[in-house]
């Protein structure tokens, strides 16, 4: 049943070309001279940008929260 869910899940994905990092949250910044620079780019690929976003949120919103 998963197997099937997620192969639903990634059919409903749009074909994308845009660049995504993969890893996306405030760690993975770091300023220079007052310019932003993305670092540990390993998981950098092409896909939708909503992937970035929706990891952003749960770094800065849902796993922030979380008791330690």
């Amino acid at each position: 049943m998963g197997k099937i869910l997620l192969q639903a899940f990634l059919d409903s994905v749009p074909e994308n070309t845009n660049c995504v990092h993969g890893d996306f949250q405030p760690g993975n910044v770091i300023l220079a001279g007052g310019k932003p620079y993305w670092i540990d780019l390993g998981r950098f690929a092409w896909g939708d940008p909503m992937f970035d976003f929706g990891h952003l949120y749960l770094s800065c919103g849902v796993y922030s929260k979380r008791p330690t």
